[in-house]
């Protein structure tokens, strides 16, 4: 008979800069997942990404689900201004791909964190919330606030262009503005978003 332990199936882990040991042990399938994730539009840019020692070293928090050592699904923050989602990816399989959208779904009804997204993770967002998608989406004007240094240009209300890594990229924010630091939330008025 297996011991209990082995029917354990689902892990959520959570791993921060110090965590260098989990970091390297699960990087290689972290770093396949978001290559493949990502692949559809052109790999995946910024500070973090070139490499995965750089995404090792400059990725503040890795959220990682797994059965067994196998990473099924993944979410990367940075802490810029708050705690940033700035990448998502799963294996493929459909079960994965649900465990990612109720982390989503949590993270936005909670108010934990905020980010960008875009292309296909912006699709699947939409394919999973629907119009709820709206409940949770930060107009351009507060991710002006969010994001000073960069130039935002909006295409609508909610969806704008921004350069990331020498590539434009449409983009939404998605979460809640008062995660972040960097704008006082009581700047942020309740009709805003």
């Amino acid at each position: 008979m297996k011991p209990f332990k082995s029917f354990l199936i689902e892990k959520i882990d959570n791993f921060f800069i110090s965590d260098k040991e989990g970091r390297e042990k699960y990087a290689d399938q972290v770093w396949d997942i978001l290559q493949n994730s990502y692949k559809p539009i052109g790999g995946i840019h910024g500070s973090g990404f070139k490499s995965k020692e750089d995404m090792i070293a400059k990725i503040s928090m890795w959220k990682i689900v797994r059965r067994g050592d196998s990473v099924k699904c993944v979410i990367m923050y940075k802490d810029k201004a708050g705690r940033k989602r700035v990448a998502v990816g799963t294996d493929g399989d459909k079960s994965s791909k649900k465990e990612l959208a109720s982390l989503l779904y949590d993270e936005y009804k909670t108010g934990r964190a905020y980010g960008e997204t875009s292309d296909k993770s912006l699709e699947f967002i939409k394919r999973v919330l629907g119009d709820a998608l709206y409940d949770f989406a930060i107009p351009v004007e507060v991710v002006k606030r969010l994001l000073p240094d960069d130039e935002i240009t909006a295409v609508d209300k909610y969806v704008y262009w921004r350069d990331i890594g020498g590539h434009a990229h449409k983009k939404m924010m998605l979460g809640n503005p008062k995660a972040a630091k960097i704008v006082d939330p009581k700047k942020i008025k309740q009709e805003e978003f």
